[in-house]
């Protein structure tokens, strides 16, 4: 090789090698931890690769309590091989995913920017350094997966608003990548709509006729049917229903004005930003509009990014903290952010000195990112929610042990936090949740009598376990059944409870009182329980 094409080579190289270096060396703040979550994912991965279907656990009626069907197939290979880790696997599937997304926003930048390695290591070293960004995107969850098409989507669409003409394949090739964004996460599918909003505003603009426009439509359409349509189609016949039992189990809140303004902070929060630093940036995209200094590969970029922030707002809330639903949004967010600001750089008339604007963009992005991140990662790392780990330990190993000890035989468990208890349990598993169980999801907090009667009458569950908001919503003791039937293994009153509502409630393990063959071993684990105190140290 020439060494000026070697220097170039490397030139080109160190604006994705530098920041992916930096992201993996954030992502150690997080190295032991998997989000409970994930395992439900894993848990279906496996019992489809061991030829059980897509079930909780073999023997259980095929309910659909995830929401990641491409993130589901990515793992059965590895249970194939048997080589599938819970941590390790899903950690280095994500690092690979993320080094081809990074490698995806370099080449949409020599798209769009007349710095192009500059933007790129602009773009991913403050990526790289978002607490958010890599908490979700070495969760254990499918955000990275997410995040791959999302990034190639992106260029995709650049190139074909750039080249200002319409290329059948590429428009079949965007279809399907639409229609896995919308596989990955329900919320996806917002990004179907992207390519007919152009094609709209080329037909209203005169660029193209109606049968031109239909002749382009038809096969976008039809590409995304034959992808997402076969899956709804499957997921009826399989499943029973249209929708997702994760949709009824996690519902969707009223939409409201205060919602709103949560959600708008929420964005802010995800990229380190005040409102007034977000407004700065808005004015500085209004002037370029104002300028018309927006290229139409520009003006696709914008559309994409205005659809995912869209796609936020309809989101129920979060409970998991760190922004996992603004994923996409801090991924783009940083690229609106330096070809905004190249913008108003270019502008012919503009009264900054040369460089000056990047310079400050820079410096105010640094100050940000440095110090809001690494105390968002340090008191993350120190409590992340609800590891995998601790969930397999408390719930999973944990009744496993107290079946074993006590003689209980074909016993039966119900309690919240699927993941590490479906990924260990030797119980048939029932879901507190509701998310692997469909009456559950639908009576939960809506129904009490047809809750009650369902778990009292149809499961009874040998064991049951409850704490914080799932003591709240199931609220066993307004049933005398509860305490009828069952005798606590271990029992405090719920602080959390009483914190947010002032009332008086239970938590703890406990077991039906005919499922005791050993009442010597029960009275020795009574004795030596200890029930549940919160996930991370007091």
């Amino acid at each position: 090789m020439h060494p000026k094409s070697s220097w170039r080579y490397i030139y080109n190289l160190l604006p994705v090698v530098l920041p992916f270096i930096l992201f993996l060396v954030h992502a150690w703040f997080f190295r032991d931890w998997i989000i409970d979550d994930a395992g439900i994912s894993f848990v279906y991965a496996r019992n489809l690769s061991y030829g059980n279907g897509l079930v909780s656990q073999p023997g259980m009626d095929p309910v659909e309590g995830y929401s990641n069907f491409t993130w589901v197939l990515i793992m059965v290979p590895f249970f194939l091989l048997r080589i599938f880790d819970p941590i390790v696997i899903p950690k280095i599937i994500s690092f690979i995913l993320i080094l081809i997304s990074f490698i995806m926003v370099q080449k949409t930048l020599k798209l769009l920017s007349k710095f192009a390695n500059v933007a790129v290591f602009f773009v991913l070293t403050f990526l790289a350094l978002n607490t958010s960004f890599v908490v979700w995107t070495t969760s254990g969850l499918e955000n990275p997966l997410y995040i791959f098409f999302i990034s190639i989507l992106l260029w995709q669409i650049i190139q074909l608003r750039d080249k200002g003409t319409y290329d059948i394949k590429r428009i079949m090739f965007i279809s399907g990548l639409s229609a896995l964004c919308a596989l990955t996460r329900p919320d996806g599918i917002v990004y179907v709509g992207i390519f007919p909003v152009f094609v709209c505003l080329d037909l209203l603009s005169g660029k193209y006729r109606a049968k031109q426009a239909l002749g382009f439509l038809i096969p976008y359409v039809a590409v995304f049917i034959l992808i997402y349509g076969s899956y709804i189609a499957f997921r009826y016949f399989y499943f029973g229903d249209f929708l997702p039992n994760t949709y009824y189990a996690k519902g969707r809140p009223p939409f409201s004005l205060d919602e709103l303004n949560g959600k708008i902070t929420d964005l802010f929060s995800s990229v380190g930003l005040t409102i007034y630093s977000f407004m700065a940036l808005l004015l500085m995209f209004i002037y370029v509009g104002v300028k018309k200094g927006i290229t139409r590969p520009y003006r696709s970029f914008i559309l994409m990014f205005v659809i995912t922030m869209l796609a936020f707002f309809l989101l129920p809330f979060d409970w998991m903290g760190e922004y996992r639903f603004a994923t996409p949004f801090v991924f783009l967010f940083y690229l609106f952010v330096f070809l905004t600001g190249e913008m108003v750089y270019q502008i012919p008339d503009r009264k900054l000195p040369a460089g000056v604007l990047l310079g400050i963009l820079t410096l105010i992005f640094t100050g940000n990112s440095i110090g809001t991140f690494y105390v968002r990662s340090k008191t993350f790392a120190e409590c992340p929610t609800v590891p995998f780990t601790k969930v397999a330990e408390n719930y999973g190993v944990r009744f496993n042990q107290y079946a074993s000890e006590i003689g209980v035989e074909n016993g039966s468990y119900l309690g919240p936090d699927m993941g590490g208890t479906l990924y260990y349990s030797e119980l048939k598993v029932y879901d507190l949740a509701g998310l692997t169980d469909k009456t559950i999801a639908k009576s939960f907090g809506n129904d009490d009598s047809l809750f009650f009667d369902y778990v009292f009458d149809t499961l009874k569950p040998t064991f049951i376990h409850t704490h914080d908001v799932w003591t709240y919503g199931a609220n066993f003791d307004a049933d005398p059944r509860f305490r009828q039937n069952y005798v606590a293994i271990n029992e405090i009153e719920d602080g959390w409870i009483h914190k947010y509502t002032g009332l008086t409630m239970f938590t703890g393990d406990y077991i039906r009182k005919d499922a005791i063959e050993n009442q010597e071993a029960f009275l020795e684990i009574q004795s030596t329980s200890k029930p549940f105190s919160g996930w991370c140290p007091p």
